[in-house]
């Protein structure tokens, strides 16, 4: 397109605003999403005609029969649809409209929510030269954008103002959501559209409690400041304070700004803009020492400041009320900006992107105080649960304890690696979680290895009873043995006894009965000769007597051999007998001598099983013995590991106390010094006050000045101090 389009209305009795946009329809669609349901297009048709817009019979029918079959807000969509179709139709609508309807500056705010920010302009009409110097401007790309940036009291929602020349900023607003810290102005100089976002200072949050709130809040505003301005910025304005020291914090602020915008956004893109500048006239003026050789005189961080952004340092007096040294100041800007943008290079949304990691390390930063706080309470609850493992009942509920604190400090460090991110800013707490998982696996394995040495110990004790046991079995079952050993030799020795006796019984009878046979056989001899004795001498008449001596003498010598035959053959019976009864007594010592050697032999052989039992008794016993003092010197051993674990996680607590309380401490002193300060120089002030009431000539109003400028130095370097011992 050649040229934008403007409108222009009179804004409560003010200046004219004049409000330039680049396509129609997003006009039609502002003046459609606020304005349609007031409109009555009977009413309304009527009063187009007065102003001599062309509405054809049909055009008309056609809206009438929308607005009396839909409604009036679809009737008036139909006029927009039907009537409006080039600027002309649509600056007389809007003029039409103006007296009771539309407000433009209202039109503005939205048409700046349908299209953005950079396709609307809304400048006061006493900064514009002209419209046309403004339409002939409006196509081409020699705006410049810009992005102030720097500390809180630093002076940038002025110097905005300043480059702006009117006040378009509110300096020190209070920062209550993105909309109200970034806030853009634009304004026309030198033919040239300007462009100035006022973006969120560091050190805004010093009056919050929640840190982390407003880090985000501030790097919102940072991406909020893009969505203003699509396009990117030609340069950032690092704005800083004449009088003030350039400190630690001032680097810190440009540290984040770097996590923010990238590492070489200051040498590419950023020009110091050095505020107060009536305080270097007034201070430098007996001198005539200029800005740029006072710019060659710094040294220390300042210095290197200057050095980064290649000298590219602005002195801006924001409290001029010369229009033309005004003019000189954002002229001289201007000069340098376009040096910077010589090869056309802007800071777009696509390097902002970049960067995104960045900042995300900048909000971890805001938040690590807080998660390390939380995940320590938590890591002490686990430290405390691992101190109760002596009040577990068993080593099953030893382990489960600890892996449930385990599977808690798993779920620990997974929420602090996703926070994380490998940004390595909470590398520590990273470390502390992970000696803790580390302690917390060393005594599970503890616990494994004495469990499982304690279950090999319990089984081989329950082997070993069972062996003790079955040994007992064994010398009981000896026991009874021997008894039946006893038993039995008593019971071979009665029968060896009893068959001794029966022997000797029969061969007693048999000896007997051959005596009795013998002397039987004797006495019948004898009787049968005592008979035929007898018989001779009943008949010795008929014998002569020598016969009856002869025959009487033969007889008695018969029966007398006959008893020595008896007596011999007694004699070799009771021989025999006795002998018989000699070897039946060998026989029978004999066996008892066999039963005995065997019993004795069997009592040996039952009394070394029963030594051998004895001793694997006395064995396992000992083995037990053995196991019981190694499951307690595992157990001794694992008590004295948990300990030393238990130790060291206390060691670990209190080097976290410890930090807490060096903390405190540079917190207190770093309160302290403050309030000491505050206080000291509040006398001071108080002093110089009451002196010049006294006597107004004899006090310096810069000495005065000075001192209110070291009130506010100290209150805009607390924050930015008190981040850094976070």
């Amino acid at each position: 397109m050649d040229s934008y389009n403007y409108l222009m209305d009179k804004v409560d009795g003010d200046e004219d605003f004049i409000v330039v946009v680049d396509n129609m329809n997003d006009i039609k669609n502002a003046i459609q999403e606020k304005f349609c349901a007031e409109i009555d297009p009977e009413i309304f048709l009527p009063v187009l005609k007065k102003y001599n817009v062309a509405i054809s019979q049909q055009d008309e029918e056609d809206i009438l029969h929308e607005t009396r079959n839909k409604g009036k807000s679809h009737g008036a969509m139909a006029i927009l649809d039907r009537l409006v179709t080039s600027y002309d139709d649509l600056k007389c609508l809007i003029q039409v409209l103006s007296d009771d309807v539309i407000n433009l500056k209202e039109m503005a705010d939205i048409l700046i929510n349908i299209t953005g920010q950079d396709n609307v302009y809304r400048i006061p009409e006493s900064s514009v030269l002209s419209i046309s110097a403004f339409q002939s401007t409006a196509g081409n790309d020699n705006g410049i954008d810009l992005l102030l940036l720097g500390k809180t009291g630093n002076g940038k929602s002025r110097t905005g103002n300043t480059i702006l020349g009117s006040a378009v900023f509110k300096a020190g607003a209070s920062m209550e959501s993105v909309s109200q810290i970034v806030e853009s102005g634009t304004a026309l100089f030198n033919g040239r559209v300007i462009k100035v976002v006022d973006g969120p200072g560091i050190g805004d949050t010093h009056s919050m409690n929640d840190l982390e709130q407003e880090t985000c809040l501030v790097l919102d505003s940072y991406k909020h400041a893009f969505t203003l301005n699509s396009k990117g910025y030609h340069a950032f304005l690092l704005v800083v304070k004449f009088g003030q020291r350039y400190t630690k914090e001032d680097v810190e602020c440009v540290r984040i700004l770097k996590h923010v915008f990238g590492e070489d956004f200051v040498k590419k893109f950023g020009i110091v803009i050095v505020t107060c500048g009536d305080n270097f006239k007034t201070e430098y003026e007996s001198t005539a020492t200029t800005f740029k050789t006072w710019c060659s005189e710094q040294g220390g961080v300042f210095r290197e400041l200057m050095n980064e952004c290649d000298n590219r340092v602005v002195l801006f007096d924001n409290a001029v009320k010369d229009e033309v040294e005004r003019c000189k100041q954002v002229q001289a800007l201007i000069d340098v900006v376009d040096k910077l943008k010589s090869g056309g290079r802007r800071y777009s949304f696509s390097n902002f992107e970049k960067f995104e990691e960045s900042r995300k390390l900048i909000l971890l930063q805001a938040k690590a105080p807080i998660i390390r706080d939380e995940t320590l309470n938590k890591l002490k609850l686990i430290t405390q649960k691992i101190g109760n493992l002596a009040k577990c009942a068993s080593l099953n509920d030893q382990l489960n304890l600890i892996q449930n604190l385990m599977k808690e400090t798993e779920t620990i460090l997974s929420e602090v690696l996703e926070v994380d991110r490998e940004t390595h800013v909470l590398a520590d707490l990273i470390r502390q979680v992970e000696d803790v998982r580390a302690q917390l696996k060393g005594t599970a394995k503890s616990i494994k290895l004495v469990q499982k040495e304690q279950n090999k110990n319990e089984e081989a004790r329950i082997k070993h009873r069972e062996e003790i046991q079955q040994l007992e079995k064994t010398l009981k079952m000896l026991s009874l043995n021997k008894q039946a050993l006893d038993d039995n030799f008593k019971e071979q020795k009665n029968n060896i006894k009893e068959e001794y006796q029966s022997l000797e019984r029969k061969l007693r009878q048999e000896y007997e009965l051959k005596v009795e046979k013998q002397s039987s056989v004797t006495n019948n001899l004898l009787a049968k000769y005592e008979t035929q004795l007898q018989e001779i001498r009943r008949g010795k008449k008929n014998r002569s007597e020598n016969d009856i001596t002869e025959i009487e003498g033969r007889l008695l010598g018969d029966m007398k051999a006959i008893k020595t035959e008896h007596e011999g053959i007694q004699g070799q019976i009771k021989l025999e007998h006795k002998k018989f009864e000699n070897d039946n007594k060998i026989l029978h010592e004999r066996k008892l001598s066999e039963l005995q050697t065997a019993h004795q032999a069997d009592l040996n052989a039952l009394k070394q099983q029963e030594s051998d039992v004895k001793n694997d008794m006395k064995s396992c016993t000992q083995v037990i013995a053995d196991l019981e003092e190694q499951r307690k010197k595992i157990f001794t051993e694992f008590e004295k590991s948990r300990n030393d674990s238990k130790c060291q996680l206390i060691e670990m607590e209190k080097e976290f106390q410890k930090s807490k309380a060096e903390n405190a401490r540079l917190l207190m002193e770093l309160q302290v010094s403050k309030d000491e300060s505050y206080t000291s120089i509040e006398a001071k002030l108080k002093r110089l006050k009451q002196q010049k009431e006294r006597d107004p000539k004899s006090v310096n109003e810069k000495e005065i000045k000075k001192l209110k400028q070291e009130i506010e130095d100290l209150k805009n370097e607390y924050f930015p101090s008190l981040c850094l011992i976070l």
